[in-house]
This record gives structure tokens, C-alpha cells and sequence, in this order.
């Protein structure tokens, strides 16, 4: 059940740990690949001065495991923004 935004990703085989499976240290990077690809397509650049962000907490849930290398989608929302200081 997806209720945020799908942003398709690729696993390459040098992710992927001695069992065939993504190595558990891989997956807030794909996370963070997907949030920029997201940005991007939004029409934010990662270079632009007002471009910044403070992530306080990051929640990855391994619901499926990512078997092989491949296409995958990242499923993306935001629980809660708080407002800049």
C-alpha cells in the first residue's frame, strides 16, 4: 500500500551483500537518492542557496527485502515538517 510518492531506483550488484541481498548500510542511501530524485522532479536544485535540509530522524522499514540488483521504487512521504528557526 503506497500513500506517499514511488521514485524508481537501481540496485546495482556492488550493493548487494555476500547472500544476494542488499546490504542493510545500502538502504538510507537509496532512501536519500530517492528524496533528491523527488526534489529535482519538483523542480528544486541541490545546489541553489535556499536549498537545505536538517533531517532529525529517518525511519527505513525493511518491509521487502531487495533480492538482486535491478529496478526498485522507493516509497517516499513526510510525516511531519517543522518550520525553520
Amino acid at each position: 500500500m503506497s500513500f506517499g510518492r514511488l521514485i524508481p531506483l537501481s540496485v546495482h550488484w556492488d550493493e548487494l551483500d555476500a547472500l544476494g541481498l542488499l546490504d542493510n548500510s545500502r538502504y538510507p542511501l537509496l532512501v536519500e537518492r530517492a528524496w533528491l530524485d523527488l526534489w529535482q522532479q519538483d523542480g528544486f536544485r541541490p545546489d541553489a542557496s535556499d536549498a537545505f535540509q536538517v533531517v532529525t530522524e529517518l525511519r527505513v522499514p525493511y518491509e521487502v527485502p531487495v533480492t538482486g540488483p535491478g529496478s526498485y521504487a522507493v516509497d517516499l512521504w513526510l510525516e511531519r515538517l517543522a518550520p525553520p528557526v
